[in-house]
Protein backbone atom coordinates (compact mmCIF):
# COMPACT_ATOMS: atom_id res chain seq x y z
CA UNK A 1 0.00 0.00 0.00
CA UNK A 2 2.91 2.13 0.68
CA UNK A 3 4.68 1.72 -1.99
CA UNK A 4 1.64 2.29 -4.33
CA UNK A 5 1.27 5.88 -2.41
CA UNK A 6 4.89 6.31 -3.48
CA UNK A 7 4.96 5.20 -7.00
CA UNK A 8 1.69 7.39 -7.54
CA UNK A 9 3.01 10.45 -5.65
CA UNK A 10 6.31 10.14 -7.90
CA UNK A 11 4.58 9.55 -11.11
CA UNK A 12 2.61 12.74 -10.24
CA UNK A 13 5.58 14.69 -9.51
CA UNK A 14 7.22 13.79 -12.78
CA UNK A 15 4.07 14.51 -14.76
CA UNK A 16 3.39 18.04 -13.79
CA UNK A 17 5.54 20.94 -15.48
CA UNK A 18 5.83 24.39 -15.52
CA UNK A 19 3.78 26.94 -17.47
CA UNK A 20 5.05 27.25 -21.22
CA UNK A 21 6.89 30.59 -21.83
CA UNK A 22 5.50 30.50 -25.39
CA UNK A 23 2.12 30.65 -24.52
CA UNK A 24 2.64 33.37 -22.09
CA UNK A 25 4.24 35.19 -24.71
CA UNK A 26 0.80 34.78 -26.91
CA UNK A 27 -1.64 36.05 -24.38
CA UNK A 28 0.73 39.29 -23.90
CA UNK A 29 0.87 39.59 -27.72
CA UNK A 30 -3.12 39.08 -27.95
CA UNK A 31 -3.67 41.51 -25.38
CA UNK A 32 -1.59 44.14 -27.46
CA UNK A 33 -3.39 43.42 -30.18
CA UNK A 34 -6.76 44.38 -29.00
CA UNK A 35 -5.70 47.71 -27.50
CA UNK A 36 -4.73 48.35 -31.02
CA UNK A 37 -7.36 47.43 -32.53
CA UNK A 38 -9.61 49.70 -30.08
CA UNK A 39 -7.58 52.98 -30.43
CA UNK A 40 -7.95 52.22 -34.64
CA UNK A 41 -11.47 52.04 -34.09
CA UNK A 42 -12.02 54.62 -32.15
CA UNK A 43 -9.57 56.79 -34.49
CA UNK A 44 -11.41 55.42 -37.18
CA UNK A 45 -14.96 56.58 -35.75
CA UNK A 46 -13.41 60.38 -35.28
CA UNK A 47 -12.20 60.27 -38.78
CA UNK A 48 -15.70 59.28 -39.46
CA UNK A 49 -17.66 61.41 -37.52
CA UNK A 50 -15.72 64.85 -37.74
CA UNK A 51 -18.09 67.10 -36.82
CA UNK A 52 -19.68 65.16 -33.78
CA UNK A 53 -16.36 64.52 -32.58
CA UNK A 54 -15.05 67.85 -32.73
CA UNK A 55 -18.46 68.96 -30.62
CA UNK A 56 -17.68 66.18 -28.25
CA UNK A 57 -13.80 66.67 -27.65
CA UNK A 58 -14.63 70.06 -27.90
CA UNK A 59 -17.94 70.50 -25.00
CA UNK A 60 -15.61 67.50 -22.88
CA UNK A 61 -12.20 70.43 -23.05
CA UNK A 62 -14.74 73.33 -22.05
CA UNK A 63 -16.08 71.60 -19.34
CA UNK A 64 -12.61 69.98 -17.81
CA UNK A 65 -11.43 73.78 -18.31
CA UNK A 66 -14.61 75.21 -16.29
CA UNK A 67 -13.78 72.92 -13.44
CA UNK A 68 -10.53 73.55 -12.79
CA UNK A 69 -11.03 77.48 -13.41
CA UNK A 70 -14.39 77.30 -11.20
CA UNK A 71 -12.09 74.98 -8.51
CA UNK A 72 -8.98 77.62 -8.52
CA UNK A 73 -11.26 80.67 -7.91
CA UNK A 74 -13.29 79.03 -5.19
CA UNK A 75 -9.72 77.91 -3.51
CA UNK A 76 -8.74 81.47 -3.64
CA UNK A 77 -11.51 83.34 -2.43
CA UNK A 78 -11.64 80.30 0.69
CA UNK A 79 -8.06 81.74 1.21
CA UNK A 80 -9.21 85.75 0.69
CA UNK A 81 -7.36 87.75 3.69
CA UNK A 82 -6.63 83.97 5.20
CA UNK A 83 -2.74 84.88 5.40
CA UNK A 84 -2.83 87.24 8.44
CA UNK A 85 -1.54 85.12 11.80
CA UNK A 86 -4.68 86.57 13.49
CA UNK A 87 -7.03 86.46 10.82
CA UNK A 88 -9.62 84.57 13.13
CA UNK A 89 -10.04 87.15 15.64
CA UNK A 90 -9.51 90.84 13.25
CA UNK A 91 -12.85 92.10 12.58
CA UNK A 92 -13.33 95.34 10.33
CA UNK A 93 -16.32 97.63 12.27
CA UNK A 94 -18.67 98.82 10.18
CA UNK A 95 -21.52 100.88 11.00
CA UNK A 96 -25.22 100.06 10.81
CA UNK A 97 -27.87 102.79 11.36
CA UNK A 98 -29.55 105.48 10.43
CA UNK A 99 -29.21 109.21 8.96
CA UNK A 100 -32.17 111.61 7.74
CA UNK A 101 -34.58 108.59 7.77
CA UNK A 102 -32.30 106.38 5.98
CA UNK A 103 -30.94 103.57 6.77
CA UNK A 104 -27.18 102.89 5.87
CA UNK A 105 -24.32 100.31 6.71
CA UNK A 106 -20.70 101.82 5.96
CA UNK A 107 -17.22 100.83 6.44
CA UNK A 108 -15.92 104.21 7.21
CA UNK A 109 -16.10 105.19 10.63
CA UNK A 110 -14.71 108.48 12.93
CA UNK A 111 -11.58 108.71 14.26
CA UNK A 112 -12.32 107.92 18.17
CA UNK A 113 -14.11 104.35 17.21
CA UNK A 114 -11.44 101.76 17.66
CA UNK A 115 -10.23 103.46 20.97
CA UNK A 116 -13.60 103.35 22.73
CA UNK A 117 -14.70 99.89 21.60
CA UNK A 118 -11.20 98.85 23.12
CA UNK A 119 -11.90 100.37 25.95
CA UNK A 120 -15.53 99.50 26.70
CA UNK A 121 -14.85 95.96 26.10
CA UNK A 122 -12.03 93.79 27.66
CA UNK A 123 -12.39 91.06 25.16
CA UNK A 124 -11.25 93.74 22.29
CA UNK A 125 -7.50 93.29 22.46
CA UNK A 126 -6.29 96.28 20.71
CA UNK A 127 -7.32 98.29 17.47
CA UNK A 128 -5.94 99.95 14.21
CA UNK A 129 -6.98 102.54 11.46
CA UNK A 130 -6.26 103.36 8.22
CA UNK A 131 -6.63 106.68 6.60
CA UNK A 132 -6.73 106.82 2.28
CA UNK A 133 -5.35 109.69 1.70
CA UNK A 134 -6.32 109.79 -2.03
CA UNK A 135 -3.35 110.24 -4.93
CA UNK A 136 0.18 111.54 -3.77
CA UNK A 137 2.80 113.01 -5.49
CA UNK A 138 5.85 111.58 -5.08
CA UNK A 139 9.92 111.53 -5.47
CA UNK A 140 12.98 110.13 -4.84
CA UNK A 141 14.70 113.54 -3.06
CA UNK A 142 17.98 112.42 -3.98
CA UNK A 143 17.05 113.25 -7.90
CA UNK A 144 16.16 116.97 -8.78
CA UNK A 145 14.77 115.52 -11.89
CA UNK A 146 11.36 116.53 -12.65
CA UNK A 147 11.26 112.95 -14.13
CA UNK A 148 11.52 111.27 -10.80
CA UNK A 149 8.26 112.76 -9.71
CA UNK A 150 5.38 110.16 -9.56
CA UNK A 151 1.74 109.83 -9.18
CA UNK A 152 0.93 107.39 -6.23
CA UNK A 153 -2.00 105.45 -5.97
CA UNK A 154 -1.80 102.85 -3.61
CA UNK A 155 -0.72 104.69 -0.21
CA UNK A 156 -2.51 104.27 3.23
CA UNK A 157 -1.65 106.14 6.00
CA UNK A 158 -1.83 103.31 9.01
CA UNK A 159 -1.49 103.90 13.23
CA UNK A 160 1.52 102.67 14.45
CA UNK A 161 0.79 99.07 15.38
CA UNK A 162 -0.78 98.30 12.00
CA UNK A 163 2.10 95.54 11.13
CA UNK A 164 1.42 93.41 14.81
CA UNK A 165 -3.02 93.31 13.81
CA UNK A 166 -1.90 92.89 9.82
CA UNK A 167 1.12 90.91 9.46
CA UNK A 168 2.12 91.59 5.72
CA UNK A 169 5.73 90.61 5.64
CA UNK A 170 8.32 93.16 5.80
CA UNK A 171 11.42 92.12 4.37
CA UNK A 172 13.67 94.63 5.64
CA UNK A 173 13.16 96.35 8.98
CA UNK A 174 11.83 95.97 12.51
CA UNK A 175 7.91 95.52 12.36
CA UNK A 176 7.56 96.76 15.50
CA UNK A 177 9.60 100.36 15.29
CA UNK A 178 9.26 100.78 11.76
CA UNK A 179 6.31 103.22 12.24
CA UNK A 180 6.92 104.79 15.07
CA UNK A 181 8.35 107.97 14.05
CA UNK A 182 6.09 110.23 12.22
CA UNK A 183 8.68 110.78 9.05
CA UNK A 184 9.04 107.13 8.61
CA UNK A 185 7.77 105.19 5.55
CA UNK A 186 7.23 101.80 4.41
CA UNK A 187 7.53 101.19 1.04
CA UNK A 188 6.80 97.58 -1.20
CA UNK A 189 9.79 95.81 -2.98
CA UNK A 190 8.38 97.41 -6.47
CA UNK A 191 8.52 101.05 -5.23
CA UNK A 192 12.15 99.85 -3.94
CA UNK A 193 12.83 99.09 -7.41
CA UNK A 194 11.17 101.67 -8.87
CA UNK A 195 12.86 104.90 -7.54
CA UNK A 196 16.40 103.16 -5.90
CA UNK A 197 16.80 100.26 -8.61
CA UNK A 198 19.34 98.03 -6.90
CA UNK A 199 20.37 101.43 -4.75
CA UNK A 200 19.97 100.17 -0.58
CA UNK A 201 16.17 102.02 0.07
CA UNK A 202 16.51 101.79 4.03
CA UNK A 203 17.53 105.27 5.40
CA UNK A 204 16.59 107.13 1.64
CA UNK A 205 14.59 110.48 1.93
CA UNK A 206 11.10 109.99 -0.36
CA UNK A 207 9.59 113.33 -0.71
CA UNK A 208 5.67 114.14 -0.55
CA UNK A 209 3.77 116.16 -2.18
CA UNK A 210 6.58 118.28 -2.31
CA UNK A 211 6.30 119.49 0.77
CA UNK A 212 7.47 117.23 3.64
CA UNK A 213 10.24 114.60 3.87
CA UNK A 214 9.92 110.63 4.36
CA UNK A 215 12.84 108.37 5.40
CA UNK A 216 12.34 105.19 4.47
CA UNK A 217 12.73 102.70 7.32
CA UNK A 218 11.06 99.48 5.82
CA UNK A 219 10.64 97.35 2.75
CA UNK A 220 7.27 95.61 2.47
CA UNK A 221 6.93 92.50 0.46
CA UNK A 222 4.39 93.31 -2.59
CA UNK A 223 0.76 92.68 -1.34
CA UNK A 224 -0.85 89.65 -2.03
CA UNK A 225 -3.61 89.78 -4.64
CA UNK A 226 -6.12 87.91 -2.31
CA UNK A 227 -5.58 90.67 0.16
CA UNK A 228 -8.62 93.56 0.23
CA UNK A 229 -6.00 96.20 1.01
CA UNK A 230 -3.79 96.99 -1.77
CA UNK A 231 -0.68 99.18 -0.95
CA UNK A 232 2.42 99.84 -2.20
CA UNK A 233 3.11 103.22 0.38
CA UNK A 234 2.84 103.01 4.48
CA UNK A 235 2.67 106.67 6.45
CA UNK A 236 2.28 106.81 10.10
CA UNK A 237 -0.96 107.97 11.24
CA UNK A 238 0.98 110.62 13.27
CA UNK A 239 1.77 112.44 10.45
CA UNK A 240 -1.33 112.90 9.68
CA UNK A 241 -2.08 113.46 13.29
CA UNK A 242 -0.25 117.08 13.29
CA UNK A 243 -2.91 118.63 10.71
CA UNK A 244 -5.83 116.42 10.53
CA UNK A 245 -8.88 118.05 12.65
CA UNK A 246 -10.88 114.60 13.40
CA UNK A 247 -7.33 113.27 15.20
CA UNK A 248 -6.49 116.58 16.98
CA UNK A 249 -9.78 116.82 18.03
CA UNK A 250 -11.01 113.07 18.45
CA UNK A 251 -14.03 114.14 16.26
CA UNK A 252 -17.13 111.74 16.08
CA UNK A 253 -18.85 113.66 13.90
CA UNK A 254 -16.82 112.80 10.16
CA UNK A 255 -16.17 109.42 9.19
CA UNK A 256 -12.82 109.65 6.88
CA UNK A 257 -11.20 105.82 9.24
CA UNK A 258 -11.40 102.47 8.52
CA UNK A 259 -11.44 100.64 11.90
CA UNK A 260 -10.10 96.97 12.71
CA UNK A 261 -10.46 95.32 16.00
CA UNK A 262 -7.72 92.12 17.18
CA UNK A 263 -9.90 90.37 19.61
CA UNK A 264 -8.21 88.24 22.38
CA UNK A 265 -7.07 84.91 21.66
CA UNK A 266 -8.88 83.56 24.55
CA UNK A 267 -12.08 84.45 22.78
CA UNK A 268 -13.65 81.72 20.44
CA UNK A 269 -14.95 82.86 17.43
CA UNK A 270 -18.07 81.17 16.10
CA UNK A 271 -18.78 83.57 13.23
Amino acid sequence: MISKYLYDRHSFSSHRTDPDPTHCNLLDFKKNTMLTNYFKIAWRTLVRNKANSLINISGLAIGIASVILILMYVQDELKYDRFYHHADHIFQVNLDGKMGGEEFINGNTPAPTGATLVNEFPEMKTYTRIYRPGDVLVRYEGDKSTKSFFTEKRVLAVDSNFLQVFSYRLVIGNRATALLRSDAILISEDMAKKYFGDEEAIGKVIRKSNTDNFVVTGILANTPSNSHMQFDYLLPMSFLAKTDYDLINNRWGNFNFYSYILLDKKINCFF
